[in-house]
């Protein structure tokens, strides 16, 4: 599997087609961001770059590469943030399970102030009779 990381470094250089600019756009060194093309390189079997004059020119393949892999990256962002959300106990779904008394004076105070509060909150009440 390509590497991400690798990933989003060629779409910064594809973007900016400049390596200098992309490493001091992502807080990298000129070196680091060279070393992680070449490597990428390695991983699919072809040339991503090419050296022009003192720098560098994205290939055909390149551009494909970085454009075709906007929505994985993108994926992988929805995902670390999901597993950021859960690792918190941040979470669009609340289950409540209570007491009948319970359910017919307190709840209704709290899930009005929790929908005030969090509006895409969905709110499940299990009662528990016994």
């Amino acid at each position: 599997m390509l590497d991400l990381n690798r990933l989003r470094i060629l779409r910064a250089v594809v973007a900016s087609g400049s390596v200098n600019d992309t490493a001091r756009r992502l807080g990298l060194t000129p070196s680091t961001v060279s070393q992680h093309v070449h490597t990428l390189e390695k991983e699919v079997g072809f040339a991503l770059v090419e050296r022009v004059g003192r720098g560098i020119q994205p290939t055909v393949a390149a551009v494909e590469l970085a454009r075709a892999s906007a929505g994985a990256l993108h994926a992988m962002t929805d995902l670390d943030v999901l597993v950021r959300e859960l690792r918190e106990g941040v979470t669009d779904r609340l289950t409540v399970r209570t007491f009948a008394s319970a359910a017919y004076t307190w709840v209704p105070t709290v899930a009005r102030a929790l929908r005030q509060e969090f509006p895409g909150l969905t709110l499940e009440l299990s009662i528990n009779d016994t």
